[in-house]
Formats: structure tokens, C-alpha cells, sequence
């Protein structure tokens, strides 16, 4: 199986570029479809921009790869001295972080870390 090739017919990251990037997600966030969305952040990190936002509130389902996605941009956004900021999330992926740790690192507690 490619693991760039897309199964879920639902899945979409789009970028909606006013002043502040907000990367918006539809769909599930997993194996088949997290590449899509890693490249994107990827992309909008060598375009320089300080601040970009991920909107999940529209992802209906995230495995591990999703989440791993999540932490290793997070991460690289960190390692910048950029920020990306997650949110709004769905139930379902507020209840995956929390249930993987990653509720504060993610800064979906409210800190902002």
C-alpha cells in the first residue's frame, strides 16, 4: 500500500492564506492521509511563516500516524522559533491526545505551550 496514496474520499487539507495560513482538515487523519497533511506543513515552514494554525475541528477520526504528524510539526515549528497553534479540534481527536499525552504539549489545554 503507498502510503501517499489517498483512500478516504472525504480527506482534504486546504490552505486558506489571508493574513495569518490556517490549514484546514476534513476526514480521517491516518496512515493513508497524514502524508498530505505533513507535506503541507512542511511546505508552509519554508515559506517562513511565524504563525500558522491547524484547524481539526472537521477530522472525524486520527490514528497514531496522524498524531505523529501532529507532535513532529509541532516539534519543527518549535525547533524555528515559529508557532502552530492547533484548534479548533473535534471530539475525536481532542479525545485521542488526551488519551496519548499529548493534550499540553499540543497546547490544547489552554497554555498555549
Amino acid at each position: 500500500m503507498d502510503a501517499g496514496a489517498d483512500r478516504s474520499p472525504d480527506f482534504a487539507v486546504e490552505l486558506v492564506d489571508d493574513d495569518t495560513p490556517v490549514v484546514i482538515v476534513r476526514g480521517e487523519l491516518d496512515f493513508d492521509t497524514s502524508p498530505r497533511l505533513r507535506d503541507e506543513l512542511v511546505g508552509l515552514t519554508r515559506r517562513g511563516d511565524a504563525l500558522v494554525r491547524v484547524d481539526l475541528a472537521q477530522v472525524s477520526f486520527i490514528d497514531s500516524v496522524g498524531l505523529s504528524v501532529l507532535v513532529q510539526a509541532k516539534k519543527r515549528y518549535d525547533a524555528e522559533a515559529r508557532v502552530l497553534q492547533f484548534g479548533p479540534v473535534s471530539a475525536r481527536v481532542r479525545a485521542t491526545v488526551d488519551l496519548a499525552g499529548a493534550t499540553q504539549f499540543l497546547g490544547l489545554d489552554g497554555t498555549g505551550s
